[in-house]
């Protein structure tokens, strides 16, 4: 079985029963679908957006959900299910494939010649392969080729960017699979590794046109002739909204690969065997036409309730959800504006008459200017170093009036890992930050004067 691993924040399986009926219905392997959350949006609350993907136990992607077919708590609290939509299935879609053919993909690790460290002095120097070594390359080829035969007789367009020392194979987007085929055929290893370069110009390319768009990126080694950096290609991605999907092969720094896919919405996908390429390339295949977006009503508007778990569960009694729960924390902002709120609900209590209502919104938008700064508010100028290992330097800017802040260390899903107090005045901190696990962290200011903008970095 090949080794995936999707970056999502999945959590252990838990399994829901929908609405009992009188009639017993036996669930199948094949009808318990594995839900895998991609991305949370609470930034409009009490309005949240869940972008999500289920897929059974062999792989098959549900295709055809409805939202009279699926229910959500918050905290063990009925939402309304308001919106979902599947999309990705039956929409154009332009596929941007980035294929490593760096000299590394010469060699196959499992199946190395013992005592031999690399293939490629044989391979440049033209000296035969031992009987049946094949080459990473050529099972990322059959990959590749397995990928553009789905692709046949549909709406879908495919973009081939190939990378060595530059971005110096390309082919442009186009539904001739046969053309494209062919001319991925042709590519040979050579050279070094400009992957974030290669991400960078199929971001662009792709961007030109209209129809939704993602890129499918493999790579075997470590970027080591880019002009561009993870950061830029990040931005670059996320500004066109285009998701990355990555495939790692063999001896990779993780980290960064990660960081693509999670931050722009793809998934990540890591193998050391060559021989799995192909299903992976079908996995992934598979997996960008069978997302959704669900969009639910909080049913709490407890500014007490940071962190609100949510669970997903049909309606009815021939389908199950495996991993069905994900955790969420309420944006700083939005916490601060329901409990102002629910002051000014209290206030409401013992104001009467009209002018005493009348300067108590007064007084609360006021109050709500000051909460979230308008001028001269708390910001972030400088985290670094970042990525970084032990120790984090954070440099600030607030106002002189700012008597309590902190800072807020939080995970991409929201949940706060460090708060950190600040004293009055104080414009610069170093945080030992060690402990944390390796991954993306957000940092920001929290208090008095409002919060600061939010800063990414990454734990090496």
């Amino acid at each position: 079985m090949k080794k995936l691993i999707p970056l999502l924040f999945l959590l252990p399986a838990i399994f829901c029963s929908g609405q009992t009926y009188e009639a017993q219905t036996t669930i199948k392997a094949e009808n318990i679908y594995e839900l895998s959350i991609i991305r949370l949006y609470p930034d409009s609350f009490p309005n949240v957006s869940v972008i999500f993907q289920a897929k059974n136990r062999f792989g098959k992607p549900l295709w055809t959900l409805d939202k009279s077919e699926i229910s959500v708590t918050e905290n063990e609290k009925w939402c309304a299910v308001t919106g979902l939509k599947n999309i990705s299935e039956n929409k154009p879609l332009n596929i941007g494939l980035v294929f490593d053919h760096s000299g590394s993909m010469v060699d196959n690790p499992a199946q190395m010649p013992k005592g031999v460290e690399t293939m490629q002095y044989d391979f440049f120097a033209g000296i035969p392969f031992p009987k049946n070594y094949t080459m990473a390359i050529d099972y990322a080829k059959e990959g590749v080729s397995g990928f553009l035969r789905e692709t046949t007789g549909s709406s879908d367009s495919i973009l081939f960017v190939g990378f060595s020392n530059t971005v110096d194979q390309v082919f442009p987007l186009t539904n001739n699979i046969k053309e494209i085929d062919a001319f991925v055929n042709r590519v040979l290893p050579a050279g070094s590794t400009a992957y974030y370069d290669a991400l960078y110009l199929s971001i662009d390319l792709l961007s030109k046109n209209y129809s939704k768009a993602v890129v499918v990126a493999l790579t075997d080694g470590q970027d080591n002739a880019s002009a561009h950096t993870v950061r830029e290609v990040i931005a670059f991605a996320r500004q066109k909204k285009i998701g990355i999907y990555v495939i790692g092969l063999g001896n990779v720094d993780e980290s960064p690969l990660k960081e693509l896919s999670d931050s722009t919405g793809g998934f990540y996908y890591y193998t050391n065997n060559p021989e799995t390429l192909k299903e992976i390339y079908l996995n992934i295949k598979a997996q960008i036409k069978s997302i959704y977006q669900l969009d639910y009503t909080s049913a709490s508007l407890d500014f007490l309730e940071t962190n609100r778990n949510i669970r997903f569960a049909f309606t009815n009694d021939t389908l199950q959800f495996s991993n069905n729960a994900a955790f969420y924390s309420l944006p700083e902002e939005t916490r601060v504006y329901l409990q102002l709120q629910d002051e000014i609900r209290l206030r409401n209590r013992f104001i009467f008459g009209g002018l005493g209502v009348l300067l108590l919104g007064l007084g609360s938008f006021l109050v709500y200017k000051w909460k979230f700064g308008g001028s001269g508010g708390i910001s972030l100028q400088k985290v670094f170093p970042n990525p970084f290992e032990t120790e984090l330097t954070v440099e600030l800017e607030a106002p002189a009036t700012a008597q309590h802040m902190e800072l807020v260390v939080s995970d991409t899903k929201g949940v706060v890992v460090r708060t950190i107090p600040l004293a009055p005045g104080e414009t610069s901190k170093s945080l030992s930050l060690g402990d944390l696990a390796e991954g993306v962290y957000l940092i920001q200011v929290v208090g008095d004067a409002g919060s600061s903008n939010t800063v990414k970095v990454v734990k090496k």
